[in-house]
């Protein structure tokens, strides 16, 4: 993260940040345009750094057998012109075969000529990448690199494209030369593979923000959980902020109503302040009870006497009713961190904490079964002070 962002996010100022966003999409592109514009950016990527591909054939026939035109319309005439050329110089017995085992060497003898044409006819494709509104949000929010954002973008849009569109990203994923994810996102998206490794380490894959498609393997899509947040056209750092982590009210108690456990109440005041003021990480608070005891009472009022905002983690489908996985509330909880990271004046509550640790205990689903090292790495990284709240304390094991 570069210093110039850490001071920016330190600060954390929501109007500042959303008028920076707001300078940039002032433009006359419309929704529509940058969504067509990416694509078309996507796909001449692919023609820009292809080599000799032997899949490249399957993927230019997405362009011209089924008029996908995000190339231009001129590219595809002039493709089909110089292929009916091409099956003339073959006798007829070695025609079927011909583009088949050929196609790549036809393509690459005319590839300088195609290009010309397309970037005549496509003249952005020499422009900076358009980026929508939500993927802008969230890059500023999550402090994301250029290229991140443009996977992010990808993945966003990913579900939304027809079957027309998508299809030439499924056969170049066939290929063989692409089978290394790595291949296939750095020749998509124009990045070196040394830093889609990196990017692929990072928080986006990491966390499970972004997650593989069931049905359009290889790519990644947003994961489902949270998609429906992002969904709108118009949101803000705000919306999200308050949407996926709402600030929960003011207690009406106060410490003093827990007097019994009054030296624990002055250390947990300490730790939060000393915390936020020397920017640690790795600072948790556990309140263990029975239900109904007040714990999240308890939360609320440390909150409120060290004058912070606590916010909820983990509670995103209150509005459906649906109750959050293990994944959705372990997302959640990463996104969080990412957030506040540079916050002094929020600490984070996270309701249920043996919700997540059974998984950690081998209690669970193979995809939820996080190990305990998992769980220990988010207590002893988080760089904002966490108050955790457990019915139960045997399924948390030892280390925790």
């Amino acid at each position: 993260m570069s210093q110039n962002s850490i001071i920016s996010l330190s600060s954390f100022d929501m109007k500042q940040i959303q008028k920076g966003i707001n300078k940039q999409m002032s433009s006359n592109t419309s929704v529509t345009e940058i969504y067509d514009n990416f694509q078309s950016k996507l796909y001449w990527n692919i023609i820009k750094n292809y080599r000799d591909s032997l899949g490249f054939t399957s993927f230019i026939d997405c362009f011209v057998e089924r008029e996908n035109y995000k190339l231009g319309t001129n590219f595809i005439e002039e493709i089909k012109k110089d292929r009916d050329d091409y099956m003339e110089s073959f006798p007829e017995d070695k025609k079927p075969s011909a583009l088949s085992t050929n196609y790549s060497k036809f393509f690459s003898k005319n590839k300088e000529k195609y290009m010309d044409i397309i970037q005549a006819e496509l003249p952005f494709l020499d422009n900076d990448w358009d980026i929508s509104n939500n993927p802008k949000v969230l890059a500023s929010l999550l402090d994301l690199t250029p290229e991140e954002t443009r996977i992010l973008q990808f993945s966003m849009f990913f579900n939304g494209w027809s079957y027309q569109f998508t299809q030439p990203f499924t056969k170049l994923s066939n290929d063989d030369e692409f089978k290394d994810l790595k291949s296939l996102y750095s020749i998509i998206f124009d990045i070196d593979k040394k830093t889609v490794s990196e990017i692929f380490k990072g928080f986006l894959f990491k966390s499970g923000f972004l997650k593989q498609s069931e049905y359009t393997r290889p790519f990644f899509i947003l994961s489902e959980e949270l998609e429906p947040y992002f969904s709108d056209i118009d949101i803000d750092l705000a919306t999200i902020e308050d949407t996926l982590f709402p600030s929960v009210l003011n207690s009406t108690l106060t410490t003093k109503l827990y007097p019994h456990i009054s030296d624990e109440i002055s250390i947990c005041k300490r730790l939060i302040g000393d915390s936020l003021a020397n920017n640690s990480v790795g600072t948790n608070i556990l309140l263990w009870g029975l239900p109904g005891t007040g714990k999240t009472e308890l939360a609320m009022a440390l909150a409120k006497e060290a004058k912070v905002t606590i916010r909820s983690v983990g509670d995103i489908s209150d509005s459906s009713q649906t109750e959050l996985s293990r994944t959705q509330r372990l997302v959640s909880l990463k996104l969080a961190m990412k957030i506040y990271e540079k916050r002094n004046d929020v600490v984070l509550l996270f309701d249920e904490m043996e919700d997540i640790a059974k998984s950690a205990s081998g209690d669970g689903n193979k995809e939820e079964n996080y190990s305990k090292a998992f769980i220990n790495r988010i207590i002893e990284t988080t760089p904002v002070p966490i108050i955790w709240t457990t019915n139960i304390t045997w399924t948390l094991g030892q280390a925790i």
